[in-house]
């Protein structure tokens, strides 16, 4: 009797997740297999494990194997699961990062009211002016020759790793992307899961 009451009461609202954790699956998303520190190397911050912990709980994310490096660092790739709450039959289904920076160029020119533009209305509605965030954006794209070392390191960790979750091909081409150009389809593929 009182279970239809209480039911309404208890209301499950969907997670939000905010934007490290965001960015953080969508690097390994693109860039898997990849390490915690590759993570950190790329975004400039250090990454929580809560994060980690809460892609893993969401069964989106799994360590794939381990770097042959000193500590043998976790490397991370993604699950079914992830394709499946983000309705896609593969990786390669995943729009490029030059799709991406596209989509953002013409949203940016649309004028859309109050959605604020990914780089410039964003950063005024927190007090800061679009150029303060564009060091931080662009602190990556320096780093990106150290990003690509790791695998042409160890190929053979590559191979096998991660079966059937192998990133689209030319996306480790523009791999010194902005980081903020990744979350896209997470953003849009969360509102369905």
């Amino acid at each position: 009797e009182f279970a239809e009451r209480v039911s309404r009461l208890w209301e499950e609202r969907p997670p939000r997740y905010s934007r490290a954790l965001l960015e953080t699956l969508a690097l390994i998303v693109y860039r898997q297999p990849i390490t915690r520190g590759e993570i950190e190397d790329i975004r400039g911050v250090g990454v929580s494990s809560s994060i980690t912990k809460t892609l893993q709980e969401r069964e989106w994310i799994r360590i794939v194997g381990h770097r042959e490096v000193p500590g043998r660092p976790a490397m991370y790739g993604t699950t079914r699961r992830f394709l499946d709450d983000f309705n896609l039959k593969g990786l390669d289904e995943l729009p490029t990062l030059a799709e991406l920076r596209d989509l953002l160029q013409i949203n940016a020119e649309l004028p859309l009211g109050d959605a604020p533009d990914p780089g410039g209305d964003a950063a005024a509605v927190r007090g800061e002016s679009p150029e303060d965030e564009s060091p931080e954006d662009e602190s990556p794209e320096d780093e990106s020759p150290e990003d690509e070392s790791p695998e042409d390191e160890s190929p053979e960790d590559e191979s096998g790793v991660a079966p059937g979750h192998n990133p689209p091909n030319d996306a480790g081409d523009e791999s010194g992307e902005e980081p903020s150009d990744v979350p896209a389809p997470a953003l849009a593929g969360a509102d369905r899961g």
